[in-house]
């Protein structure tokens, strides 16, 4: 994931991360850029394209809200 380049997988997985980094706790971006190798600024642009995505593909807006919610359950039953 912290492997330099635009590869459609690894970029994909790290742009999850970001997410759920962000939405479910209280890290930051900066904290998430030097823990991956890379920039905040590429992360922020990154979630950016993400998010504008899932305007545009209720499909996957949807699998993301499951995804968080599924991630909500499993967290209160640890």
């Amino acid at each position: 994931m912290s492997t330099a380049g635009r590869k459609r997988l690894p970029s994909e997985a790290r742009v999850l991360v970001v997410w759920g980094v962000l939405e479910l706790s209280d890290a930051t971006l900066n904290e998430l850029a030097v823990r991956l190798g890379r920039n905040a600024s590429t992360l922020s642009s990154a979630i950016k394209r993400f998010d504008r995505r899932c305007y545009n593909e209720p499909e996957l807006k949807e699998k993301i809200e499951q995804l968080k919610r599924e991630i909500e359950v499993a967290v209160l039953q640890a």
